[in-house]
């Protein structure tokens, strides 16, 4: 008859107490925090002189506005949305 070291019976406390151990001590992968207010993101299509409103949770555009400027960008901060003139440096805000 084989006698038992006993090595089985505390290998699993020991495996056990370090995965909880781990799980405790693990700070975890960092995400972002990104709130979108309203579900969507505003978008540019500089060739076209179109900008419009992606409804992310329907991947659909569900607004936008043509601009005639040549050179603008977006300035999206929460709810507030503007289109930058860079020629001559004035901002226009879009009621969402």
């Amino acid at each position: 008859m084989l006698k038992s070291t006993g090595f089985k019976a505390t290998a699993i406390p020991v495996a056990a107490a370090l995965a909880v151990t781990g799980a405790i001590i693990y700070p975890g992968i960092e995400t972002a925090d990104v709130e979108l207010n309203d579900g969507g993101v505003w978008v540019v299509n500089q060739s076209e002189g179109k900008i419009g409103h992606v409804n992310y949770q329907s991947r659909t555009i569900d607004g936008g506005v043509a601009t005639p400027l040549a050179s603008y960008d977006l300035v999206q901060h929460e709810e507030n949305v503007m289109v930058r003139n860079l020629e001559q440096a004035w901002l226009t805000t879009i009621d969402p």
